[in-house]
């Protein structure tokens, strides 16, 4: 089973649809744009192995014997969830916008796509827990802190980031999409209600006030397989404040934990942490006389690729 970032499969389905929906879905979000997707292997539900003991092996004499060992294996299931959003037009503003409804709908779909994008990118970072939505999928924030993967800066909750270590790896982390609606060149499914005609939608349930109106539904199935818990590492609770920033020592731990490489990991990170960490290099940077160009900017730590992502918030409410 092939293992690629969501721009790859788009070109593998040679679909020019699915191409300009995966680029409004990842339009802002860092880590949909480089994350590795794999289709689940049952349509909504992705089933996988997990080997609960490793054989032993053993050394033999001439003329000795060995006893033989016995691997079990626990069979996991991970499942797809929906994620959703409805639009409704007035029937009036859609008769008469040029190309009628399906057109009024089709100027529209880019800001719902790239909002459920927005939407999926933060359910990944943060899962079932602060910024995301408990009837989501876990996330990997949710992996690392459940699996003692952490790091904390003490910085206060309510007024702090976090940095994500990330190593992408076939079928132990990856994103996992339905197949089904890809192979078909979507990965949002956009469908009229009612048939593509208008209809009326209750807007007072108290006095029974009612409006004529079109309807399109946005349907996409996503989810985390996290088979490998050491893939993922958190350096939380990182504040603009002092002693609350993130220093080089906790970078250097985070990514030794995952031991990470430039070809599968990538840390991610918002632009408050990208620039405490850039002042670290600040410290350090020395200028000459001949020097015509000042720049702490920082593309990689220890060669780990670092990537912006903006749905981490500054304002995480939990450790």
């Amino acid at each position: 089973m092939a293992v690629k970032n969501l721009r790859d499969w788009a070109l593998g389905v040679s679909s020019k649809g699915l191409e300009t929906q995966i680029s409004q879905l990842a339009k802002e979000s860092g880590i949909l744009s480089t994350m590795l997707f794999q289709p689940a292997n049952h349509g909504l539900f992705h089933k996988y192995k997990l080997a609960e003991n490793l054989a032993s092996g053993g050394f033999r004499a001439i003329n000795g014997s060995i006893v033989p060992s016995k691997v079990t294996q626990k069979v996991q299931q991970e499942d797809l969830k929906l994620l959703t959003d409805l639009q409704r037009l007035d029937k009036g503003y859609c008769e008469t916008y040029p190309g009628g409804a399906n057109s009024a709908f089709e100027e529209d779909s880019p800001q719902f796509v790239e909002g459920l994008g927005q939407k999926a990118a933060t359910q990944f970072i943060y899962g079932i827990n602060g910024s995301g939505d408990e009837e989501g999928f876990a996330g990997l924030r949710d992996l690392a802190v459940a699996n003692n993967k952490t790091i904390s800066q003490g910085g206060a909750e309510g007024s702090s980031t976090t940095i994500l270590c990330v190593k992408w790896k076939k079928d132990e982390t990856t994103g996992l999409f339905n197949p089904a609606n890809f192979n078909k060149g979507k990965i949002v499914n956009i469908e009229m209600e009612n048939n593509g005609k208008w209809f009326m939608e209750t807007t007072n349930t108290s006095t029974g006030a009612v409006k004529p109106v079109y309807g399109a539904l946005y349907e996409s199935y996503l989810s985390l397989l996290m088979s490998n818990p050491n893939n993922v590492f958190a350096y939380t609770n990182i504040q603009d404040a002092s002693g609350k920033k993130p220093t080089s020592a906790n970078m250097d731990k985070m990514i030794a934990s995952v031991k990470a490489k430039p070809s599968d990991t990538i840390i991610y990170m918002n632009w408050t942490a990208l620039r405490l960490l850039q002042e670290l290099k600040v410290d350090k940077l020395q200028i000459s006389t001949t020097d015509t160009d000042y720049s702490k900017w920082l593309i990689s730590w220890n060669g780990i690729p670092i990537v912006l992502e903006e749905n981490l918030t500054d304002t995480e409410s939990y450790s």
